[in-house]
């Protein structure tokens, strides 16, 4: 695991171009994710979710459309990082 501070004002940006560089050519896919206080970002090659850290509806569908890439359940437990 890598830390890095992304300044708020450039999170949406990052997020977009870090979309680009994951890899679907393994067996099952890659995500990335950062968040701060409020917000979670859970990116993944194709889709990126926004979503407020008390969102459980909005983590229960980035896990499921992990799920759906072939990720493995328990790496997309996000709810946990509230």
């Amino acid at each position: 695991m890598h830390k890095i501070e992304i300044p708020e004002g450039q999170a949406r940006e990052i997020a977009q171009k870090l979309s680009l560089f994951l890899d679907y050519s393994h067996k099952s896919a890659w995500y990335a994710d950062f968040k701060n206080e409020k917000n979670h970002y859970i990116i993944f090659k194709d889709k990126i979710f926004l979503i407020g850290r008390q969102d459980r509806q909005g983590f229960e569908e980035a896990k499921a459309y992990g799920i759906s890439l072939g990720i493995p359940e328990y790496q997309v437990d996000f709810p946990k990082n509230m």
